[in-house]
């Protein structure tokens, strides 16, 4: 089982969008994080989450961890070693096979035959294998890197440091199963939608192959149910002026407390805005006064 992130997927070049799920440096338009855990083998895809590039990758993959079970070995690239994200794998019971980043030092406890080492990441007892890494090209041209890795699998005589580092590579099966999603089978389109609704709904159409696209799993929170239908409701008459007694007695399961709470947070995010005291639409706009 691989985790990783895919944040090529462009959205319309809206004021809504560019708000959420907002612009990124290296690319034209909008562009919405795709998470997802691939089994390597068949490059099935178990879960996926979606939305702002800027929440991070290891933010969503914590909101997938419940689809792993103990008889798993997660694989992941570097940028997934955060002693948090770590402790939450483990509690999962599944093993991890990773890449540390460069820049991250870990303790030599004890020396192995096989040349890695015991250390500890937080508290959790882990296994570092330092591994260079051959590639040759076809026209015979010749690659090398050094790749250190993070297993919790620690007992080296049966699960040995070229074993694991031979392993490691079916992560690449992850990058492939991307390059389908992103090349042939949407070659690059723009998804339609010019607004967060509609951004939320048209990933699971666009990628049917997908299981159960959400922005919040399909294991979503009464709460993210909320907000995708109040969402839906705004985006249906974007310059109307809605008051949130008006949207709570549409939605009915709601407090207006609650209500007043989140639609002020979803104004300051950039998923809806807010146009005065106690008013609320899906575009920001100002009325034209009669002279």
């Amino acid at each position: 089982m691989s985790f990783d992130g895919c944040s090529s997927q462009k959205v319309p070049d809206t004021e809504r969008n560019r708000a959420w799920p907002g612009r990124t440096s290296h690319h034209g338009c909008p562009t919405l994080e795709l998470m997802t855990p691939v089994e390597t083998g068949t490059r099935a895809l178990i879960g996926a989450l979606f939305g702002p590039t800027a929440e991070g990758e290891t933010s969503f993959a914590a909101r997938l961890l419940h689809l792993l079970r103990p008889d798993m070995l997660v694989l992941w690239d570097k940028g997934f070693d955060s002693n948090s994200f770590l402790a939450a794998v483990n509690a999962t019971g599944a093993q991890v096979l990773g890449r540390l980043r460069a820049n991250r030092r870990t303790p030599v406890l004890t020396r192995l035959g096989d040349g890695s080492y015991l250390s500890v990441i937080d508290t959790g007892k882990v296994r570092v294998i330092d591994a260079t890494i051959m590639v040759t090209c076809a026209d015979g041209t010749v690659f090398t890197s050094s790749y250190r890795l993070v297993t919790t699998l620690t007992d080296a005589r049966r699960y040995p440091a070229p074993l694991l580092a031979g392993l490691y590579h079916q992560r690449w099966e992850h990058e492939t199963a991307y390059y389908a999603l992103r090349h042939t089978i949407m070659n690059g389109r723009v998804l339609r939608s010019g607004g967060p609704a509609g951004v939320e709904l048209e990933p699971a159409q666009s990628h049917p192959q997908l299981p159960a696209v959400s922005r919040d799993d399909r294991h979503t929170a009464l709460a993210g149910r909320r907000r995708h239908r109040i969402l839906a409701l705004l985006e249906k008459d974007p310059d109307r002026l809605w008051r949130p007694r008006d949207i709570a007695s549409h939605i009915g399961d709601i407090t207006m407390e609650t209500m007043y709470r989140q639609l002020s947070r979803w104004a300051e995010t950039g998923l809806i805005h807010k146009l005065g005291p106690g008013l609320y639409a899906a575009t920001a706009w100002t009325p034209t006064l009669p002279a």
